[in-house]
């Protein structure tokens, strides 16, 4: 049908209007529909496709395949879809081969072209037995299921289908949510017999531990007596410390004390015996400090045995009463001074 506009006659029928009408909207419809970049995509493929067949014939079909592809994404035709074919046969993909020579006669006999769906089928049958085929068998299907080969997914529908499949390795996976995964990897001969992978049912994942509530520390109370009567510092254990060096240290001074005041007690009388008032007067100051030293080393090495004591005993002292005890010396007399309540 060619578009060109026609002369309106009023006298012609109301048919014949219409007709017209009718036919230019289709002429707009074509015409809006034209792509000058249908034609560029086109030119393109042709240019992509006459170097890959030249590849091709020269034997460098690793360089071949990528310009065919490129040129079959650009633009469909019978001749691309078998060249294409042909270099993937060539490299062993025998799979890859039967899939664009499957394409070629689809498209062969959408268009009536016979030569070249009949040219399909001579290769199909020349290559049918050299396929490899796999067989991914799911018995037990989990929930959310997906199974990949190779990184694509293989739809649940072909699940138990004997599909062609390139030689070469290939990669199993399987996975599903709140399920360990499964990865196989198998190997295929060229002309290989069929083979079937089953695949296992998963394992449930391990839930994640759940950390426990954090547990509130007990804290004493603060600004309470303690349950002994004592001071709260008293259940800390550094009581202990203080008795024990109360004990040591008030020992060993009422012993250089008492010692003192013994060697000095004698020198006084070898002077009182001699009547040296002079040596008699020099032992009263030592002997002196010696007796003090005694008394206040005693008192101290009391109070340490009271508060050890005192702190073994303060359950059975809490339900009578308490008490404390507090030293005290002075220059020739020292004591323990006891305060309690009963």
């Amino acid at each position: 049908m060619i578009c060109s506009p026609h002369r309106f006659d009023g006298s012609r029928s109301r048919r014949r209007v219409l007709g017209l009408a009718q036919a230019g909207l289709l002429c707009a419809a074509l015409l809006s529909n034209a792509r000058p970049a249908h034609a560029e995509d086109q030119a393109a493929a042709r240019a992509l496709f006459d170097e890959g067949k030249k590849l091709l014939k020269s034997g460098a079909y690793e360089q071949a395949c990528p310009k065919l592809e490129a040129a079959s994404k650009l633009y469909t035709s019978v001749g691309i879809l078998l060249n294409l074919g042909d270099c993937y046969e060539k490299l062993g993909r025998s799979a890859s081969a039967w899939t664009q020579f499957t394409e070629a006669r689809s498209v062969a006999k959408r268009t009536n072209r016979s030569p070249e769906e009949a040219e399909a089928n001579r290769r199909l049958s020349a290559i049918e037995n050299k396929l490899s085929r796999l067989t991914i068998r799911v018995s037990q299907p989990t929930p959310g299921l997906r199974v990949t080969r190779d990184g694509e997914e293989v739809a649940a529908g072909a699940w138990g289908v004997a599909v062609p499949v390139d030689p070469g390795k290939h990669e199993l996976h399987a996975e599903a949510e709140g399920y360990l995964g499964w990865t196989s990897t198998i190997e295929i001969g060229k002309s290989a017999p069929p083979l079937t992978i089953d695949v296992p049912a998963l394992e449930p994942s391990a839930p994640a531990p759940v950390a426990p509530p954090p547990q509130a520390t007990a804290q004493p109370p603060k600004n309470l007596p303690a349950a002994d009567g004592a001071t709260a510092s008293s259940q800390s254990g550094h009581p202990n410390v203080l008795a024990w060096s109360l004990v040591g240290a008030g020992g060993l001074v009422a012993i250089g004390g008492t010692t003192l005041a013994v060697i000095e007690a004698n020198r006084s009388k070898e002077a009182s015996d001699n009547g040296d008032s002079d040596a008699y007067e020099s032992t009263k100051t030592p002997w002196a400090i010696g007796i003090s030293a005694a008394i206040a080393g005693g008192a101290a090495a009391a109070v340490g045995v009271v508060l050890l004591v005192t702190q073994k005993s303060a359950a059975e002292s809490s339900k009578t009463g308490s008490w404390h005890a507090t030293p005290f010396w002075a220059p020739g007399a020292g004591g323990l001074q006891l305060d309690g309540t009963w």
